[in-house]
């Protein structure tokens, strides 16, 4: 890049949410495949500093349907290529401040608000990057295969490139020499067959599908045995690793074998941690519960036009204050136990939301779940559960006895809501936000 910035953005957003997304990146140039082409043009008007759009044609859009181009100022991919100058090496190149350029701008998963421009700079990137490939290589892969070559595998990049995982991946398989497997979309069975077909030694996941794969029936038809490991599940070996978008990916990665798989692994270099309590801010010791707090070179800058929103959740000494409820044990391993925000207040005890999610997922009548705090007048909040049947048959009355008969009163279910869908960000986080405010709507028309 020309000390430019990318900003992916998801395909599925509405026109709203892409003009909302274009004018806070105040971005000049849009790429889009064909099958996107009306929906960006519908956005320019509301759009002032979009000046450009390179259509990537990949044959989803007839050429007879092909609006004119000319009077659109879209600009086919393949024409700028073909009449553009030859390079000037001689040219010396833009000056890049590595700390301070912004290189990489994804958006928030928009779990507690609306999504926000994440700052990442060539810093940023560039040590994730490396930190990333490193541990995996030599922490992970080579304990798993001791000759493991990156350039005689095949490693499948199903993750969406808007969010920075699927990009750090796709990054990683590049500069490695592997052969990358793209999909237009998600689809359980060509997951399957493209493990099957490529023997795909590992899977990089996220946790609905990883659910998917386990509760699926089509899942048995296919040979998943080349697969030795599966890191975030029916494979040798599962390695958790915990981040977000601010760290630029991750914090903490596991060690292949050794590790308890409850955790979410080791801190890797170039990162501090500390766990403080959530009110005091004391920095707590062994098998204490409080905040996880990281500092690390690959720190976003912040976020985009959010100045407040950035100091909230970097202090002055540069720690980054992730939201999550977790602790550590004496050999160095991380457990996460849930999100301080969605943590539920009940008569002044607190309960953990993935505590009643992992129970009620154990129960074989449920596909998928969520829980979240609804107000209650007598508790201040209490648990509501939204569950997606695998049986028909299933009732809330057996739910919330199933919960009931394994957990203290206070954490017990108020109620259970059946939907056909749990919604989650593209990393696999549950919007609870979506789910709270879908109660309270419910509550506020009965």
């Amino acid at each position: 890049m020309q000390k430019g910035c990318i900003s992916p953005v998801n395909a599925l957003l509405s026109e709203a949410e892409l003009v909302r997304t274009f004018n806070e990146t105040k971005c000049k140039v849009v790429f889009c495949v064909d099958s996107l082409l009306d929906k960006v043009l519908t956005t320019r008007p509301h759009c002032p500093h979009l000046k450009h759009i390179v259509l990537i044609s990949i044959g989803q859009f007839p050429a007879k349907s092909m609006p004119n181009l000319s009077t659109e100022s879209v600009v086919q991919w393949s024409d700028a290529i073909d009449s553009a100058a030859p390079v000037d090496f001689s040219r010396p190149l833009p000056k890049i401040e590595v700390e301070k350029d912004v290189m990489f701008m994804p958006f928030s998963s928009g779990t507690t608000g609306l999504p926000k421009g994440v700052m990442l700079t060539h810093r940023n990137v560039g040590t994730m990057s490396r930190i990333f490939s490193s541990h995996l290589e030599n922490q992970v892969l080579k304990k798993m295969e001791p000759d493991w070559d990156w350039k005689k595998e095949h490693i499948m990049l199903h993750l969406p490139f808007y969010h920075v995982y699927g990009f750090v991946l796709g990054v990683n398989s590049l500069l490695r020499g592997g052969s990358g497997v793209t999909f237009g979309r998600f689809d359980l069975d060509m997951f399957c067959r493209t493990i099957q077909n490529y023997k795909i030694k590992v899977a990089f996941l996220v946790p609905p599908i990883l659910v998917l794969l386990a509760k699926a029936p089509a899942v048995s038809r296919y040979d998943l045995s080349s697969l030795q490991l599966i890191m975030t599940g029916a494979a040798p070996q599962i390695c958790q690793g915990y981040g977000m978008t601010e760290q630029t990916v991750c914090s903490h990665l596991s060690v292949f074998g050794p590790d308890d798989p409850k955790a979410v692994g080791h801190l890797i270099s170039n990162f501090e941690m500390k766990v403080v309590d959530i009110e005091s801010r004391r920095p707590l010791g062994v098998g204490q519960k409080g905040e996880i707090c990281t500092r690390s070179s690959t720190t976003m800058l912040g976020y985009l036009n959010r100045d407040e929103a950035t100091a909230e959740i970097i202090d002055k000494d540069g720690w980054l204050k992730t939201g999550d409820i977790g602790f550590f044990d004496e050999n160095g391993c991380t457990y996460v136990v849930d999100r301080l925000k969605e943590l539920i207040k009940v008569k002044g005890f607190q309960v953990a939301p993935a505590e009643l999610e992992d129970l009620l997922l154990s129960h074989a009548g449920v596909k998928d779940c969520a829980v979240v705090g609804v107000l209650d007048e007598l508790a201040g909040e209490v648990p509501k559960a939204f569950v997606v049947k695998a049986v028909e048959k299933l009732t809330e009355t057996e739910l919330k006895q199933f919960v009931g008969e394994k957990v203290a009163s206070y954490k017990q279910l108020s109620t259970v809501e059946f939907v056909d869908e749990i919604p989650k960000s593209a990393s696999g986080k549950i919007l609870r936000r979506l789910l709270r405010e879908k109660s309270a709507k419910r509550n506020s028309s009965s």
